[in-house]
């Protein structure tokens, strides 16, 4: 039912319910062309900021121009906070601090064409933890080529302070030596987050097979996606109050995770007296009545 139920009401429908400030983390924030940001309902809500990262100078700069003040972007590569080698790559989005793993992606359509290195060239992270512009998160997303970790690595702080850990993840190496989802699964699960759902999986199809008119079609083999990770979840009495309010409002907007949305609210409620759970439950029964599902 998730997006048909969704676009019937949004959270801040629900009569009374305070708007906590929210700052999302956006750690690889060039946009692809075309699709939004995933974390964009959240940008609604007064008081919601993005500190964001792009290494590459002009794109920051563009960034910059066309946002609004509540959007800073900074060009960081982000890190551990070690020396490291920058890869460019013939599409940006492909660069890495890891080398593409060329032998592999050439047995896959339409994936080495993609990460052709043109540079190399040596840079110095920065880790998550010593940026004073980053403070509560309510929201991280990282997309890093393979970094991933790494950032995680310099951020263990910021984790304390982070609700929602939405990350790109590998399953295969696309570059060389990269850490992989059981990788990212393990240390974020050493640090308090549950795995919570899949935001998309990604493939290509192997050669010689080609899916007609969609080089891009994935036949069988899943090599990437995106990982959600939710703090709290095993341990509400770990959250204050207004996390689980704020958590409560992105798992809803941002994820359409009504029984976990409602987990929360359930809980602030206890922690404040208010019946936002009531009110949820109630506006999430009539919203889904209208598309023919009925909630329990």
């Amino acid at each position: 039912m998730g997006g048909n139920v969704a676009a019937l009401f949004r959270m801040t429908d629900i009569p009374g319910l305070p708007v906590p400030e929210m700052t999302v983390v956006d750690v690889g924030a060039l946009p692809i062309e075309g699709r939004p940001e995933v974390y964009e309902p959240l940008l609604a809500y007064p008081g919601s900021t993005v500190v964001g990262f792009e290494p590459d100078v002009e794109a920051c700069a563009e960034l910059n121009r066309r946002s609004p003040a509540t959007r800073r972007y900074f060009p960081y590569f982000i890190g551990d906070g070690s020396v490291e080698l920058f890869r460019s790559c013939n599409f940006p989005m492909t660069s890495s601090l890891f080398e593409p793993n060329t032998a592999f992606l050439e047995r896959f359509h339409n994936l080495a064409e993609l990460c052709r290195v043109v540079d190399r060239r040596t840079v110095v992270t920065r880790r998550l933890d010593d940026i004073s512009e980053i403070g509560a998160v309510g929201f991280l997303k990282l997309d890093v080529q393979g970094a991933e970790l790494k950032v995680l690595t310099g951020g263990v702080v910021s984790l304390k302070r982070t609700l929602v850990v939405h990350t790109e993840v590998e399953f295969v190496e696309i570059y060389a030596g990269q850490p992989l989802f059981a990788d990212i699964d393990q240390f974020l699960r050493g640090h308090g987050f549950v795995f919570h759902r899949f935001a998309g999986l990604e493939g290509r199809t192997m050669r010689p097979l080609f899916h007609v008119g969609d080089p891009d079609h994935a036949m069988s083999q899943i090599l990437w996606g995106d990982a959600v990770y939710v703090r709290g979840v095993g341990n509400p009495e770990t959250l204050g109050a207004e996390e689980l309010l704020a958590q409560a409002i992105i798992l809803h907007d941002v994820y359409q995770s009504f029984d976990l949305a409602l987990f929360c609210l359930s809980h602030y409620d206890a922690r404040t007296g208010s019946a936002l759970a009531t009110s949820y439950r109630t506006m999430l029964t009539t919203a889904a009545s209208h598309v023919g599902v009925f909630l329990h």
